[in-house]
Formats: structure tokens, sequence, C-alpha cells
């Protein structure tokens, strides 16, 4: 009977290593976003070059989280909310990625213009990357301190 709770130590240890990652690739992915927008915004080429070489660590963390995620359902088998929760960092992981790529394909772009874009075009961007900011981070917060 003593192994039980051994067993849900280590359930809810790995489920805690899960989450920790996820929030680790978000906040990854926050920076990129961030470093890609002020790179095209401000013509950083250091920025856009940084971006594209870091997308590689986001890349991973979505491997890793890919692989603790089929450890967790097919070692554990979790039920209900335990596999809701498993399946849903899943789910992020890979929408995180894809913010990954997206702030690496606005840094390439950075690179390839040869000129200052127009004041309403860099004013528009900054706008509209604020607000995909300020979501990317609620989304995280909440992710966060969702019971666990």
């Amino acid at each position: 009977m003593t192994e039980a709770p051994h067993t849900v130590k280590s359930y809810e240890e790995e489920l805690k290593n899960l989450n920790s990652n996820i929030i680790k690739m978000g906040g990854f992915c926050e920076e990129a976003l961030g470093k890609a927008i002020q790179a095209i915004t401000t013509r950083n080429s250091d920025n856009a070059e940084a971006v594209i070489k870091d997308d590689e660590k986001i890349d991973k963390f979505e491997t890793l989280i890919e692989q603790q995620v089929v450890n967790l359902i097919a070692l554990r088998q979790p039920m209900a909310i335990d596999l809701r929760e498993t399946v849903t960092a899943l789910k992020i992981s890979s929408d995180l990625e894809r913010i990954g790529d997206l702030a690496k394909n606005i840094s390439k772009r950075t690179l390839l213009l040869n000129e200052n874009l127009p004041k309403n075009l860099v004013d528009a961007i900054i706008r509209v990357s604020s607000d995909a900011q300020k979501q990317l981070k609620v989304l995280l917060l909440n992710y966060l301190y969702l019971p666990q």
C-alpha cells in the first residue's frame, strides 16, 4: 500500500515537469516574437538572425513535450481530467511551435527587405503585434495558474 502514494507523487512530478516545459517554451516564443517585431520595425538584422537561430530551441521543446506526453499516456494511462490536461499540453506546444516558426519567418523577411517600411505600416505592425503579444502572455499566465 505504500507504493501507491509514491506512484501518484511520481505522476504529479511528471505533470509538473510537462507544465514547466510548456511555460519555458512559451517564454522562448514570447521572446522570439518580440525580437522579430522589433527586428522588422527597426531593421535590426542582429535580432532577426537571433530569432532564426533560436527557433531550434523552440523546436526541441516541442519534441521534448511530445515525448513527455506520449510517455505519460503510455505509462500512466491517465483518465478524464489528467488525460485532457496531457492532450492540451500537446496542442499548446504545437501552437507555440507555430508561433516560433512565424517569428522566424518574420525575421527572414526582415533580412530580405532592402528599404525602411513606411511609418504607417510600422505603426500598424507595432499595434497588431502588441495585441498578439498580450494574448500570448495571457494564455501563458492562464495556463500557469490553472488548477493542477
